[in-house]
């Protein structure tokens, strides 16, 4: 009886498929794996050379306090300024690398520092609020483990000394200012001291005498006591001159009461009284003279008309009494008249030369007033310049202590006190390479070939449109399938399909063979190389560096 050929399961199919293509699956996993394992030794090992810094919150005293410092203040630019381009191009010009001197092209060189960079990572952590220290972590990669040592260091010496420089920097232009600020403020001070004394000399006045609003005592200035004197002279002269006049008109009062003559009785045998007539007209011109000193209404005016009167009648008297021998009345001069006029005469002469005296007084007391107008003015900008050279003196004083301060201050920071960084982990020569892991691209290469061979495998035996095993024509005939017959092979197809696998397998195993020699050759024995061929190694090495 006929029994119908049940289909095989998913796990049986796939490990017949497995079984049957088992070449075409070890063929590509051993191609890979060996490219992988000759890759993973021939791609450059990158050595990581690390070092930490510990930047300080506070640099030096300053005044009894902790001051901080620059580098403190940019210490979240530290990845920034580490990693610039200027900076890596100084370190690799200054440790002299050949492979860098010898690009010809500013852009390859751009592009070899680039790559400089790509390898250099800088960690600064996130600082707290209480925190008192920053640590700045910086790692560097390369194939060269002493290059990446002395890179490492050379970059990090720099920073730390252009960032302390910062500061030092920042305290010398700081003290070459204050110093130019000094010998500015000595000029300034030295000019304002001479303009004071060619001031006090031009008007004579004393060089030790305090200014004004000084608090000092100081004696009064000569003009204004000169002016005092005058002033005083003035006030006793207007009265001098005031008693004198009352004096002078109480002389004139008592003249004009007094009879210019007095009666004598004499016998004579005649007389014609020339000598009396002449006096008398003399004395009538004087007192018409004085008569022209008072307006009509005064008192004197009254009296000198009345004196000039009997000055008439005395002259007609005389005239009338004219005899030739006769015994008449003759009439003298009268002896008191005669002195108060004396008087009247020397007072009048004292008081014109008071009155001299006082004119004088009085233009001198408006010249002593127009100097010592001037002598305020003098004395206003004497003050002001004395105020001003106060003010100089205190500023130069302020000055010179914040000098001598920032003098301290400099030499503290130029000193090692100055230095915020402190290296708390010392960059050391690494013993292994840090990536690329070899184990890790082999085990890749391994996963990559089974799943190209596998891939592969399936995608061969699933692109045929064919049936693959009895399974399949049963489940599309309506009648049973009992069995099948495979593709019958002659002899010369075997031999030619046989011939073409040893072909296929022999190139593959010559092929994968070479380059494990070559791998084998150049980690163990690179000597033995030719140099052609080292160059193409090392040219596919700087693919990946």
């Amino acid at each position: 009886m006929a029994v119908q050929i049940d289909s095989p399961g998913q796990l049986q199919d796939l490990l017949e498929i497995m079984s049957r293509r088992r070449w075409q699956v070890l063929l590509p996993l051993l191609t890979i794996l060996v490219l992988g394992s000759a890759f993973a030794v021939l791609v450059p090992k990158k050595y990581e050379v690390t070092t930490e810094i510990e930047l300080r919150e506070t640099l030096v005293s300053e005044g009894g306090r902790a001051s901080e410092s620059m580098a403190t203040r940019d210490v979240a630019n530290a990845p920034l300024q580490i990693k610039s381009m200027k900076r890596i191009k100084a370190s690799v010009e200054a440790l002299g690398w050949e492979d860098y001197s010898s690009l010809g092209l500013a852009a390859e060189k751009n592009e070899y520092l680039k790559d400089l960079r790509d390898d250099l990572d800088v960690n600064l952590p996130k600082k707290t609020s209480n925190t008192g220290s920053t640590f700045v972590t910086i790692s560097f990669l390369h194939v060269d483990k002493q290059r990446a040592l002395d890179f490492l260091l050379h970059l990090r010496q720099m920073w730390i000394e252009e960032v302390v420089e910062i500061d030092r920097l920042a305290i010398d232009s700081k003290f070459e200012t204050l110093l130019d600020q000094q010998r500015k403020g000595e000029i300034e001070l030295e000019k304002e001291r001479e303009a004071l004394q060619q001031l006090r000399a031009a008007h004579n006045i004393s060089p030790t005498q305090p200014a004004t609003r000084s608090g000092q005592t100081r004696e009064e200035d000569r003009i204004f006591e000169q002016l005092q004197d005058q002033q005083d002279q003035q006030v006793a002269l207007e009265l001098e001159i005031s008693d004198d006049e009352d004096e002078l008109e109480l002389i004139e009062s008592r003249l004009l009461a007094t009879p210019l003559t007095i009666p004598r009785e004499t016998s004579i045998e005649g007389q014609s009284f020339e000598d009396q007539l002449s006096k008398l007209y003399k004395q009538r011109v004087q007192l018409e003279v004085g008569l022209q000193r008072y307006k009509p209404a005064h008192s004197k005016y009254s009296q000198i008309l009345r004196k000039i009167k009997e000055i008439d009648d005395t002259v007609m008297l005389l005239e009338a009494n004219r005899t030739e021998g006769t015994v008449e009345t003759d009439f003298e001069t009268n002896p008191d008249y005669i002195d108060l006029e004396d008087q009247l005469a020397e007072h009048s002469r004292l008081v014109e030369q008071k009155r001299r005296r006082l004119t004088k007084t009085i233009e001198r007391i408006s010249e002593l007033e127009g100097q010592m107008i001037e002598r305020q003015q003098v004395y206003s900008e004497i003050d002001e310049r004395s105020a001003r050279l106060a003010s100089l003196e205190l500023a130069q004083t302020e000055l010179a202590l914040d000098l001598q301060k920032t003098k301290v201050r400099r030499e503290e920071i130029k000193g090692p006190a100055g230095n915020p960084f402190q290296v708390t982990e010392e960059a050391e020569l690494p013993l292994k390479p840090t990536e690329p892991n070899p184990w890790l691209i082999v085990a890749f290469s391994l996963i990559a070939g089974v799943a190209v061979g596998f891939g592969t495998a399936v995608l061969l035996e699933f692109s045929k449109s064919a049936f693959r095993n009895p399974g399949d024509i049963s489940r599309t005939m309506v009648v049973p399938v009992l069995g099948v017959v495979n593709s019958i092979v002659t002899r010369a197809q075997e031999r030619r399909r046989l011939i073409r696998k040893t072909a296929v397998g022999g190139l593959m195993v010559g092929v994968l063979g070479a380059v494990v020699l070559i791998t084998y050759a150049w980690q163990m024995e690179p000597d033995r190389l030719p140099p052609g061929l080292m160059d193409a190694i090392e040219d596919f090495r700087n693919i990946f560096r």
